[in-house]
């Protein structure tokens, strides 16, 4: 019975003994055949994890953040009520980077959106898409690369030294996959600009 997974309580119900006399049994069983332990567990039902009542306030309290705000919620803020969920959300990925998260409390997270990233990285890579999207205008409007150096406005020197640190951060391998694919839809050719009078490409440590 207990190799098929039933519990030393349910045995001693079933064979109307005390659970005493049915826990000494299985040990001395157990030193007998070490494979018993393993055989029981591999019959145990799975049974899904029981999330604890306040999680799950909390999830509902995240849930109600991002509705209203449109965002995940900061841990530096002068809120404390922000802050403490904030808190409680890096919580939740250290869990996750370590393996420790469950299946149902990260089903659960998902819904919320891109949580695993902290709201930080969240907010720089939205400015870092912002950056991109006035960089296309740019080259829509002008039909050419901003200059950090021969500008013509504030903008445009802006938006050249940006570029110019793209391809910095591509040349030393600090772009993600992610920023790589959205810039090369953006502005094809980004990272292969040639000076006027070069046959040579020039790529991360272009100078304009």
């Amino acid at each position: 019975m207990y190799r098929s997974g039933l519990t030393a309580t349910v045995i001693a119900k079933l064979c109307d003994v005390p659970v005493d006399r049915v826990v000494r049994v299985l040990a001395w069983s157990k030193r007998r055949d070490p494979t018993l332990a393993a055989q029981h567990t591999d019959h145990v039902p799975f049974q899904p994890p029981v999330i604890p009542v306040k999680w799950c306030e909390r999830h509902q309290e995240l849930m109600e953040f991002i509705s209203s705000n449109g965002r995940m919620p900061y841990i530096q803020v002068s809120d404390h009520v922000e802050a403490s969920l904030g808190r409680w959300l890096a919580r939740q990925r250290y869990a996750l980077l370590k393996g420790k998260l469950d299946h149902e409390r990260k089903a659960r997270l998902d819904d919320a959106g891109d949580w695993s990233r902290s709201a930080r990285v969240q907010r720089d890579m939205a400015n870092w898409h912002g950056r991109l999207n006035a960089l296309a205008a740019f080259m829509t409007t002008s039909d050419r690369w901003p200059s950090y150096r021969n500008f013509t406005d504030s903008t445009e020197r802006q938006l050249g030294v940006w570029l110019h640190a793209q391809r910095q951060n591509a040349l030393n391998g600090r772009m993600t996959d992610e920023m790589v694919a959205a810039i090369n839809t953006a502005v094809p050719g980004w990272n292969t600009w040639r000076p006027k009078g070069s046959g040579k490409p020039r790529t991360a440590d272009a100078s304009l």
